[in-house]
């Protein structure tokens, strides 16, 4: 039953910031049942709050149309919804294009309620003009944070860190089996430059790393915990959040 912690916000393991939970808003879940398994999944791993980040693709749609999806997506979600699911904010995880600082509405993208932008790097080699896009986008007013760092080359996520970027982590990677890897993982945890972690949890048609999630938690310890908690609850101030739990009484 995993780690079997509650999923009550106060009481939480950790914060989940990268997950693509809601039903039919990419191929994270492809309807109720995979949403369901997910959000069990994420209470046995001990998730005080998720933050739901579905895949957005600027050459393949428009913000008016993403919109629309992620709506009836997040009205499928709270139908479905569970008592011990755990309290849930809005987001997406934004593909990072060439002067997507000048698309309209771009706000629509952050978490709800923040100026926070999730961003998805290209996994092609950084141009000078990409790196410019995401600095313009940091100079709009946004808080860009950086998706699964720990998938890219660590030299390109620390020149993310030399400008002053935060990033995400995986939790499956802080799972590997490679010491080293590992080291250099919490190295950027322990520096700051890390500020939230997630599941980045799918349907397990797409992927199943719940061993290397459960490891990769195991990993942090509890003082890494502590400080993502807290640095993932400050991106997080002022966030709409869905918040499904039965609401304790006054007597």
């Amino acid at each position: 039953n995993g780690r079997g912690r509650s999923a009550v916000t106060e009481d939480a393991v950790y914060f989940d910031f990268h997950t693509h939970i809601l039903p039919g808003a990419d191929h994270g879940s492809r309807g109720a049942e995979d949403t369901a398994a997910e959000m069990r999944e994420l209470y046995e791993l001990g998730a005080g709050i998720a933050v739901a980040t579905p895949h957005f693709y600027p050459a393949r749609t428009n913000i008016e149309k993403f919109r629309a999806v992620r709506n009836a997506a997040l009205v499928r979600f709270e139908k479905i919804r569970q008592p011990f699911w755990c309290p849930t904010c809005v987001g997406a995880e934004v593909a990072v294009c060439q002067s997507l600082e000048r698309m309209p509405e771009l706000d629509e993208l952050c978490i709800d309620g923040t100026s926070v932008i999730l961003l998805e790097m290209p996994f092609a080699r950084w141009m000078d003009s990409i790196l410019d896009t995401v600095a313009a986008i940091r100079d709009a007013g946004f808080t860009p944070v950086f998706a699964h760092l720990d998938r890219y080359e660590p030299e390109a996520a620390e020149a993310l860190f030399a400008l002053g970027m935060k990033g995400q982590l995986n939790l499956s990677a802080l799972g590997t089996r490679n010491p080293w890897k590992r080291k250099r993982l919490l190295g950027w945890i322990d520096g700051r430059s890390i500020v939230a972690v997630g599941s980045d949890i799918h349907t397990s048609s797409v992927r199943d790393d719940r061993a290397e999630t459960e490891r990769g938690i195991s990993a942090l310890g509890e003082e890494r915990l502590e400080y993502l908690r807290h640095s993932t609850a400050d991106l997080l101030r002022g966030a709409k959040i869905y918040d499904f739990r039965p609401k304790k009484s006054d007597g």
